[in-house]
């Protein structure tokens, strides 16, 4: 499976044959650039959904309605091409980022830009803005789409049983809409063979297109959250105030029985009212 994987991986697409040609001639100077945009159509590259900021405004939020979905589909799988330029942008469905290879440049809303390597995991719901860049044939990133019915279905499904982790996972993406800079989960699987081979037989299922592909997805998509999950004290990455409330909700979930505020509080050096 890993060499059916790494074959259609590393091979490359028409979109990433053009966005090299874009790098390398961007990089002999401003005029030559120039005379290189100018001799580009800017209507047929953008009926092939071909992003140039340099030549026009690139599209600001990716609609479910896009031809990424298949007419009747709910999910797609596919390889984020090599040498895409940067833009800011946001969809109305849910993504995930994976990086099976080398380091990707990722900026969400306002926040620093970030470095993900291989093993990163990134879960964006809809309309968080976010830049993506891979430049250089190393690296490899899968992005899984779905759209936003399907996620909640598929996510809320591994949680039979915990609402605890649910609730806490679902709360964070879908935060306030006026502030969206924190609305997303990041884990950090460095190796773990389990989650890779999900990823893997996602994309060569997406890839082949037989019978029944798309439910074998979403199976296997099932399988990768509870990989993530099974396992998020050691993957899951949280910004301070998102750690101190998971640490929270896991001592309440610990110790419900006989637990009451003022004790909860008396454990993490709370107030009550604070608390």
């Amino acid at each position: 499976m890993r060499n059916e994987f790494e074959e259609i991986a590393n091979q490359w697409t028409k979109h990433e044959i053009f966005y090299k040609k874009l790098y390398e001639e961007k990089k002999k100077g401003k005029d030559e650039y120039r005379k290189y945009l100018n001799s580009l159509n800017r209507n047929d590259l953008q009926k092939c959904w071909v992003n140039v900021p340099d030549l026009y405004d690139p599209v600001d939020v990716f609609s479910e309605k896009i031809p990424l979905f298949s007419l009747d589909g709910s999910v797609a799988v596919s390889k984020h091409a090599r040498y895409t330029p940067a833009s800011v942008h946001a969809h109305d469905y849910f993504e995930i980022i994976c990086v099976m290879a080398g380091t990707v440049t990722h900026k969400i809303e306002d926040n620093p830009a970030e470095t993900l390597m291989a093993g990163d995991i990134c879960i964006l719901p809809d309309h968080v803005y976010h830049s993506i860049e891979t430049m250089d044939d190393e690296t490899i990133v899968i992005n899984i789409m779905l759209r936003k019915s399907k996620f909640e279905e598929t996510f809320f499904d591994v949680f039979l049983g915990d609402n605890f982790l649910a609730d806490f996972f679902w709360n964070i993406m879908r935060g306030e809409k006026e502030n969206r800079s924190n609305s997303y989960l990041f884990f950090r699987t460095g190796k773990d063979p389990d989650v890779r081979q999900c990823i893997e037989r996602m994309c060569i299922e997406s890839y082949r297109k037989e019978a029944y592909y798309e439910r074998i997805i979403i199976c296997e998509l099932q399988c990768m959250f509870a990989y993530l999950i099974r396992r998020y004290g050691e993957y899951y990455v949280t910004e301070k105030q998102n750690g101190m409330r998971l640490k929270i909700l896991q001592y309440i979930k610990a110790h419900y029985n006989d637990c009451t505020l003022e004790s909860v509080a008396q454990h993490f050096n709370y107030s009550p009212s604070y608390l």
